[in-house]
């Protein structure tokens, strides 16, 4: 009975331990502001779901019961659940983050280029934050314009490339554009 004990707890704390380590990545991640690459998330899964399936084969191969099973199960789901809602947090924050750098820098482009309309840099520059935005309508007209002022190959060809994207979008969003 002793060396029954000893392996489920071994196999329990080894689960534990995978477990922990899996978190240890994802907070690691998010200490250097990323998050973890996709692989990882899947092998958390993945990994989270063979633990709970050997664990509850060694419960109950070990105790003959279910309920120590249900409890495991229980704690991984409030922990992977809690884990999953913290990551949704860091990523709201993450992108309200960006959403105001980008404002910032967009303010900034677009106050150069009212103070030196012959500026096609600060014209193109901000046409390509538009285009980060998703507003590629916009993006075409402030384009057009640093074109006008430096008509330069690169430009016209990054033109024709913003024109098509403009013409693959749907007929509703293209009315008054071309």
């Amino acid at each position: 009975m002793l060396k029954q004990r000893l392996i489920y707890f071994a196999a329990a704390s080894g689960i534990g331990l995978a477990v922990l380590l899996a978190l240890d990545q994802i907070v690691k991640a998010h200490k250097k502001n990323q998050l973890p690459h996709i692989a990882n998330n899947a092998g958390l899964l993945a990994g989270g779901i063979l633990a709970i399936l050997f664990s509850g084969l060694l419960i109950y191969a070990f105790t003959g019961t279910l309920v120590p099973l249900a409890i495991f199960a229980a704690m991984v789901s409030v922990a992977v659940g809690s884990a999953y809602a913290w990551r949704l947090k860091c990523e709201r924050e993450t992108n309200a983050l960006w959403e105001t750098m980008l404002a910032e820098e967009e303010l900034q482009a677009g106050e150069t280029a009212e103070r030196d309309p012959a500026n096609a840099a600060a014209w193109a520059h901000l046409a390509r934050l538009k285009e980060k935005r998703g507003d590629l309508r916009r993006a075409l007209e402030l384009f057009s314009i640093a074109c006008k002022l430096e008509p330069t190959q690169l430009n016209l060809d990054r033109l024709a490339s913003l024109r098509e994207k403009v013409e693959a979008l749907p007929p509703a969003q293209t009315k008054d554009l071309l």
